[in-house]
């Protein structure tokens, strides 16, 4: 109990298994709270915080990027909206920056979006966060005038 008459209290978990630089790990914990703490506990707040003896870095690497599909289409009740589908080399989990741009016939951007992305079990990488424009809505005439896309990505 602290001075403003609040139980406090703290546990300390360790991950053993390594984490690969760019990626992420999803960490389950359960805790129990006990004795005087498990009558008054009725909010729980918690943190985590992550140390490292390593000094190497994979930030700005460009990725490789293959299997690119055209995934624009329209949802009637929606409109249109653009897009590639595409994988990366990289490990499940991995984020990393995207910019993909839509080419027509001619070679010329008709359009360009930039994302955080993340890597799926078999390399594909989707939008990552609430932010994460992947399929940016569209027109028609645009949507229609894609012919290829130039993606790339940096850890």
């Amino acid at each position: 109990q602290d001075s403003s008459g609040n139980y406090k209290g703290f546990d300390v978990f360790e991950i053993t298994d390594a984490i690969a630089a760019s990626q992420t790990r999803q960490i389950i914990v359960q805790l129990t709270i006990t004795k005087e703490g498990a009558d008054y506990a009725d909010q729980f707040s918690g943190e985590c915080t992550a140390t490292t003896t390593d000094s190497e870095t994979n930030a700005g690497k460009e990725v490789v990027i293959s299997d690119i599909q055209n995934f624009s289409a329209t949802d009637e009740s929606e409109g249109w909206y653009w897009g590639a589908s595409f994988k990366a080399n990289q490990e499940p989990m991995t984020q990393m920056d995207c910019v993909v741009k839509a080419l027509d016939k001619n070679g010329k951007v008709v359009a360009e979006t930039s994302y955080r992305g993340n890597t799926l079990n078999d390399g594909t990488v989707i939008g990552y966060g609430e932010d994460a424009q992947s399929l940016p809505d569209s027109t028609k005439s645009i949507v229609l005038s894609i012919k290829t896309f130039d993606v790339k990505c940096n850890l």
